[in-house]
Parts: C-alpha cells; structure tokens; sequence
C-alpha cells in the first residue's frame, strides 16, 4: 500500500467499523478518554501526521501504541512504521523527562533508537496529528441488504436497531 485512508485499510483487514475522528475541535480532555478507552479495550489505533515537527513525519500514518500518565503528563505512545524517524521533543526517548521516567520506573518503555516506538505529550501529539482512526474490532454483526432501486426514484428506508448499540449504515 502506498497511501490512502487508515480506516479504510483496517476496515478491508478486519471487516470491522472503523472511523476516523478530527483532533481539530475535539477537546484535549475528549480525545484523551476517547483513546484511553480504545486502548484499554486492545482496539488498533492509527495516526495521521499533518505537522511535522521534532521529528515527525508530514503526511505519514503512524501507530497509535497506547497512552500513559506520567507526574499528571498526558502521554501517548507511538510508533513510526518505518521502524526509524522518531517524534524529538519533550517526553521523547532523547528527553530529560523520559530518562528520568524511567529511571524512576513511572513508566514501561526501552529506549532503543531503531524501533520507531517513542511517547509524546498529548499536548504535542494534537499538534502534529489531524486525525486518529480507531477499528472498532468487537462484537459487531454486519448485514448487507441489496435493494434495486428504480433510476428516478427517491429511496427511504426505515431501520430499527432492537439494542441500545451503536449503527453504522453505509450506502454506495
């Protein structure tokens, strides 16, 4: 694959829900629930980078590894698939921050500079990434309906959800 959209690559992989969310006018403390909850549940998680600063790549898609709270620092933790080319600023793997982190075992992460795997202030991280995708790999049932459809007509459907769930209809 050679670019592209991150929700439509998980949705082929997996045949799960996936949507990507803006960062632009959601909250920092919104989007921070919001992924925490994603990680927590193991769902994969993907980045867009539209600002490339410290290191970061523009318009490179990025792994979303998990998130950590560190002295009330909201952190995330990334990875570039290239396996090279890290995020350089505050709380990075270079980082006063990190090594003392570490060293005081307020936080699980080796340094090694050839992995891509590094963390980044969520702060920072809104900065330089426009969106997150997040696969919503669970429980979810999909259902086609193919329906023929005169030329002219004007459509209407109707669908009742029997649970108290999240739907997602696509039409095409």
């Amino acid at each position: 694959m050679r670019g592209g959209n991150v929700w439509e690559a998980f949705y082929l992989l997996t045949g799960m829900p996936a949507i990507a969310h803006k960062t632009g006018n959601m909250s920092e403390t919104d989007m921070w629930n919001q992924i925490g909850n994603a990680d927590a549940k193991k769902y994969p998680l993907s980045a867009s980078c539209n600002n490339g600063f410290d290191g970061l790549v523009p318009g490179h898609a990025y792994t979303m590894l998990g998130v950590a709270t560190v002295d009330g620092v909201k952190l995330v933790k990334m990875r570039n698939p290239w396996g090279n080319g890290e995020y350089t600023g505050a709380w990075s793997d270079s980082s006063s921050q990190m090594t003392a982190a570490i060293a005081a075992n307020k936080i699980d992460h080796v340094i090694n500079k050839k992995d891509g795997s590094f963390f980044i202030p969520l702060s920072d991280w809104k900065k330089g990434f426009y969106q997150y995708t997040i696969n919503y790999y669970d429980n979810w049932k999909k259902q086609t309906k193919i329906v023929d459809v005169a030329a002219n007509a004007t459509p209407s459907f109707t669908v009742t959800n029997p649970k108290d769930q999240r739907a997602i209809i696509g039409t095409a």
